[in-house]
């Protein structure tokens, strides 16, 4: 009998930062998530909670329990937005990032996806891990001047800690070649943070109000889906949209002939159909 190819990891990328909030009533959301930077290399490494039972001169049991993740991140560059809504910090009126002794790291989850190796030509296949809560930490930074031998790039390393959520869940991980991996979770798996278990069925439609067609110019155009905790994203520049859209919060304002595309996203649901509406100004 052939024994079967096992694919090893050997690649990182698309370094994925989705920010938490916590409500009053102890439940726990994500917004829009956003492309942190690009990856060279992550560590995740367990914290043990550990503890052995001693007696008769000897140890009876031992064990050990995993209570979080610590990670180490090498990272081609984060820029001030980034590092903004990672750390706390601020922006003044004339772009100015701002650190202050305030400032506190923001909570999120963290996604990413390793290429597996394989033994035939076909499809890649990754596996994808996403830890749910954490935060990250401060990091040293070291520039170096120009030398005759060449340029010496900077990059950024940072640390952080990742613990379970409300549900006791810290890690969760999808190989494409593990038996009946979901293929709808791994398409989602860079809009919102996956959930273990099966996939709901996609989020209802975007509707719009009013209606594709000639508006006059200043109509406000409402989005909407029925999906309750939805989040829509959108985009007027004909791209189509995904998770790192821009968030729709209120109205969009039509001045001028646009195309209108949107989504709708909600974790451990499949994402709506691409909603797609072509506006002109009525004379």
């Amino acid at each position: 009998m052939q024994k079967k190819y096992v694919g090893k990891p050997i690649g990182a990328r698309r370094l994925t930062w989705f920010p938490m909030t916590e409500s009053d009533d102890g439940s726990e959301d994500y917004t829009v998530a956003e492309k942190l930077s690009r990856l060279i290399t992550i560590t995740t490494t367990p914290v043990l909670a550990e503890g052995s039972l001693e007696s008769d001169d000897g140890i009876e049991d031992e064990n050990s329990q995993i209570i979080a993740y610590d990670v180490t991140i090498n990272a081609s560059q984060l820029t001030d937005d980034i590092r903004a809504k990672i750390f706390g910090h601020k922006f003044d009126e004339t772009g100015g990032a701002l650190t202050s002794n305030t400032d506190t790291s923001n909570l999120g989850a963290l996604a990413w996806e390793e290429l597996l190796s394989s033994d035939k030509s076909g499809e890649p296949m990754y596996k994808r891990t996403v830890l749910y809560k954490g935060r990250f930490k401060e990091f040293a930074e070291t520039a170096n001047t120009k030398v005759q031998g060449g340029i010496t790039y900077q990059t950024h390393n940072i640390t952080g800690r990742f613990f379970a959520n409300n549900n006791g869940d810290i890690k969760y991980t999808l190989r494409d070649d593990s038996p009946n991996a979901s293929k709808e979770k791994a398409a989602e798996w860079f809009n919102t943070p996956q959930m273990p278990g099966a996939m709901g069925s996609a989020v209802s439609a975007v509707t719009a109000e009013p209606a594709a067609g000639a508006i006059a110019a200043g109509t406000d155009v409402k989005l909407t889906t029925e999906t309750q905790g939805a989040a829509i994203h959108y985009t007027l520049d004909g791209t189509t949209p995904d998770a790192a859209s821009r968030i729709y919060d209120g109205p969009i304002t039509v001045n001028q002939a646009m195309t209108i595309k949107a989504v709708a996203i909600k974790a451990n649901m499949q994402a709506s159909p691409v909603f797609s509406a072509d506006y002109t100004i009525s004379e």
